[in-house]
C-alpha cells in the first residue's frame, strides 16, 4: 500500500517537523511538497489521486510573494466548491497562530476537515498528526482488504453460474464506458480552459481553480 500525500508548508523548517512526526509511516507513504497556492493548486490538478493533504492555512500565493494570513483557507473553500477537480481524500490544516486558527475552525468543521495547532516548543501536534495518519492508514487498508474479498466473492460467483458471470461482464462495459464519457468531458473542459488562459501563464488566473488573493476569508 502506498498513501499519496501533500503537503502545502512555505517554511521549511516546520516541513522538516512534519516529516519528522511522519517518519514512523515511511514505508507506507510517499511524500510531495509545495511552497505556495500556486504550485499547490497545479499539483492536485496534475495528480487526483493524493490521499492527504497537510495544508498551511497562512501562505504565499507565489513562489517568493508575500504571505497572505487566510489564503489556505480560500484555496481549501476553492477545492471543496469545484466539482470538476478531485479534492485529496483527507485534509489537515496546520497552523502555528492562533487568531488564525481561531477563524479558520469553522470553515474546517463546516467541512470535517482536521486542523491542527503547531507550535515550535511544543510537540502535542506531532502527536496529534501522527495519529490521524495511522488511523488514515488503517482505513485506506481495511477498505483495500474488503475490496479483495468482494472481488474473491464475485470470482467464485462466476465460477458456479455462467449467466451471472455475463450479467457483471455487461454491468463493467456499462460502468467503464459512462466514466470514460465523465473523463473525456473533464477533459475537454481543461482543454477550452486553457485555450481561453493561456496568455496569462498562470493557474491563479485561470477558470481552472480560481484562488481569491485576499487577507480575509471569504
Amino acid at each position: 500500500m502506498s498513501y499519496n500525500i501533500l503537503i502545502l508548508e512555505d517554511n521549511l523548517d516546520k516541513f522538516d517537523r512534519i516529516k519528522e512526526a511522519l517518519f514512523p509511516f515511511l514505508d507506507s507513504i510517499k511524500i510531495n511538497h509545495c511552497e505556495d497556492i500556486e504550485k499547490g493548486a497545479i499539483a492536485i490538478k496534475n495528480n487526483p489521486q493524493f490521499d492527504l493533504l497537510i495544508l498551511d492555512i497562512s501562505l504565499p500565493l507565489k513562489k517568493g510573494g508575500k504571505i497572505s494570513k487566510y489564503s489556505g483557507v480560500n484555496f481549501l473553500n476553492s477545492i471543496c466548491k469545484r466539482k470538476d477537480i478531485e479534492r485529496p481524500k483527507e485534509i489537515i490544516g496546520l497552523t502555528q497562530h492562533k487568531d488564525v486558527f481561531q477563524k479558520a475552525n469553522p470553515t474546517f468543521e463546516e467541512n470535517l476537515i482536521y486542523l491542527v495547532r503547531y507550535k515550535i516548543n511544543d510537540k502535542t501536534w506531532e502527536g496529534k498528526l501522527s495519529n490521524r495518519l495511522s488511523f488514515l492508514l488503517n482505513e485506506k487498508q481495511n477498505e483495500e482488504v474488503s475490496s479483495k474479498d468482494w472481488v474473491n466473492h464475485i470470482i467464485v460467483l462466476c465460477k458456479k453460474n455462467k449467466i451471472i458471470a455475463l450479467v457483471i461482464l455487461i454491468g463493467i462495459i456499462i460502468i467503464s464506458f459512462g466514466d470514460l464519457i465523465e473523463k473525456s468531458k473533464t477533459i475537454l473542459n481543461f482543454i477550452k480552459i486553457d485555450h481561453k488562459e493561456i496568455k496569462t501563464d498562470t493557474l491563479l488566473k485561470t477558470k481552472s481553480l480560481k484562488i481569491i488573493k485576499s487577507d480575509t476569508i471569504k
